[in-house]
């Protein structure tokens, strides 16, 4: 593999870990990932797939996998004999396994798995994905061992779950490391970050550390029914933003063909009282193609974080 290869890598992965060249086993590569265990936030309950080439864009950054995989000459495979190259078209899920010859989190090869529990309250609803992140940051040390927490199992808006985490060569043991929580509410199509008090300190590469006690993700639900048309016809696809009065997004949902009355909500990360929301509805094709937005006169204010019901957004029919 080139320098030049290799600080593309680099650059596009945000890592100061140089790229190595894989020695293959006989049968399964050393560089092997779950999707989910790469990043988090980026598979919802409404968006549950995504192309490579938008994947890509959103993890690296920097570009899509057709324009790195064509500038580098390098590829992320979908088997383990690295056979079947993934092309930018493909279709991803949170459940996607991706294969390589090269270290592409630049945290070095997979060589564990630490485990524990957890209490979760206030679950936003049943669709809601939890990602479980481990931290580690000292000058040119760190890792970021990520994956999805099941809660399937819980019934209701509490419980506790069990967890695991693939650990990697940049695991340091006996040192103090962070967690946090990425939540992807099942009505919305962006996360939020909630932090854990407990810090732990790991000590080997395959450790039950036990439990990181309990935590609410509890998020504020708005909610509402909404009446628009394109042309006297129900729109093919509507999104609605909640932002605050500083135009700072708090999170999006997403409507396929809203019949009149349609029900809507957004669940957004608490950022303190007394906030005044407003809505910015973007209209899709059924190709997903972007058509147009109006910013509405609709303004709600939240107070104490509060759930908020009954906001209508009435907007009628849209004529372009």
């Amino acid at each position: 593999m080139t320098v030049k290869k290799i600080f593309s890598v680099l650059i596009v992965f945000l890592t100061l870990i140089a790229i190595s060249g894989c020695d293959l086993s006989e049968n399964y590569p050393n560089y092997f990932y779950n999707v989910d265990e790469i990043s988090a936030g980026i598979f919802s309950a409404l968006a549950p797939t995504i192309i490579m080439n938008d994947w890509f864009l959103l993890v690296s950054r920097q570009s899509t996998y057709d324009s790195w995989m064509q500038s580098n000459n390098l590829f992320l495979y979908k088997d383990m004999k690295l056979s079947k190259p993934f092309s930018g078209s493909d279709i991803l899920s949170e459940d996607t396994m991706i294969y390589c010859d090269f270290d592409f989190i630049g945290q070095g090869k997979k060589i564990g798995e630490i485990t524990g529990t957890i209490t979760l309250t206030d679950i936003p609803d049943p669709l809601t994905k939890i990602h479980l992140q481990n931290k580690y940051w000292n000058y040119n040390k760190w890792w970021n061992f990520n994956r999805k927490i099941k809660i399937n199992g819980i019934s209701g808006t509490s419980g506790s779950v069990n967890w695991s985490l693939p650990v990697y060569e940049s695991f340091i043991p006996n040192v103090q490391s962070g967690f946090n929580l990425v939540i992807i509410p099942g009505d919305s199509l962006e996360s939020y970050e909630v932090s854990i008090p407990i810090t732990k300190v790991i000590n080997d590469t395959n450790e039950n550390i036990g439990d990181l006690g309990s935590v609410s993700i509890r998020g504020v639900k708005l909610s509402g029914k909404i009446n628009v048309t394109y042309n006297n016809k129900p729109v093919p696809y509507l999104e609605i933003l909640a932002q605050d009065d500083g135009s700072r997004s708090l999170n999006r949902t997403l409507l396929t063909s809203p019949e009149p009355d349609a029900p809507w909500s957004i669940t957004y990360r608490s950022i303190g009282s007394g906030i005044n929301i407003m809505f910015v509805i973007s209209v899709y094709n059924s190709s997903k193609e972007f058509l147009f937005n109006r910013y509405l006169d609709k303004i709600v204010t939240v107070i104490n974080s509060q759930n908020m019901s009954g906001i209508d957004l009435n907007i009628g029919d849209i004529n372009e």
